[in-house]
C-alpha cells in the first residue's frame, strides 16, 4: 500500500513527491524525485526549476494532458543540474525549442512517450549535436509524433543520435514513414 502524505494538491507518494495542477516553490528538502500532473507547459518559465529544492532533483516526470498546442521553450530545464531522469509526457507537445535540454549533463533517460504530436524535425535538430544530452543512455520515443504526419524518416540525423552511449531505444508504436539503413 503507498505511502500518502498531502500538502495542498502535492503529496509523497513512496518516496516521489507527486503534485497536481501546481508546481511548488518548496517540498520537502530530501526529495529526489518529483512528477508535475496537469502542468500546462506555457507556465513554466526559466525561472520555475532555478535553485533552491530543485537543486536536488534527479527525477522528473512533466504530464500534461489537454489538447492545446504546446511549445517547452529553451532554458527551462538549466536549473536542473542533478537531474538523471526527465519523463516528458505531454500529448500535445508539438515543439521542442533549441536549448530545452540545456544544462542537463548528468541526464541518462529522456523519455517522451506518448508525445504524439512532436514535430519529430525539433527533437532531430535538437540531438544532431553530439554536446546535448552527451551522456544519454536510454531513449524512449513510445507513441512520439504517431498523430500526424511529420515524415518521420529514421535517416541520418536519427542515428547521430546514437554517437551517445545510448543503450536502449524504445521506438514502439511510433509512426515511421521511411528508415536508411545504408549508414551502417
Amino acid at each position: 500500500m503507498p505511502t500518502v502524505s498531502s500538502n495542498s494538491n502535492c503529496g509523497n507518494v513512496n518516496g516521489t513527491y507527486t503534485c497536481y495542477e501546481s508546481i511548488p516553490a518548496e517540498f520537502p528538502s530530501d526529495a529526489t524525485q518529483v512528477e508535475l500532473d496537469c502542468i500546462d507547459p506555457m507556465s513554466i518559465t526559466n525561472e520555475t526549476f532555478c535553485g533552491g529544492v530543485w537543486k536536488n532533483i534527479t527525477y522528473l516526470r512533466l504530464f500534461w494532458k489537454l489538447h492545446t498546442t504546446n511549445i517547452l521553450r529553451g532554458g527551462i530545464l538549466t536549473g536542473l543540474k542533478n537531474l538523471t531522469a526527465l519523463h516528458i509526457n505531454i500529448l500535445s507537445l508539438k515543439t521542442l525549442d533549441t536549448g530545452v535540454f540545456d544544462g542537463l549533463e548528468n541526464l541518462t533517460i529522456l523519455n517522451l512517450d506518448d508525445c504524439w504530436q512532436l514535430n519529430f524535425d525539433c527533437l532531430l535538430y535538437i540531438m544532431s549535436n553530439k554536446d546535448v544530452l552527451h551522456n544519454l543512455h536510454s531513449l524512449s520515443l513510445r507513441k512520439t509524433s504517431s498523430e500526424n504526419n511529420y515524415d518521420v524518416m529514421l535517416g541520418e540525423r536519427f542515428w547521430k543520435m546514437f554517437q551517445r552511449p545510448v543503450l536502449s531505444l524504445d521506438i514502439s508504436k511510433m509512426k515511421v514513414n521511411a528508415y536508411d539503413m545504408q549508414i551502417f
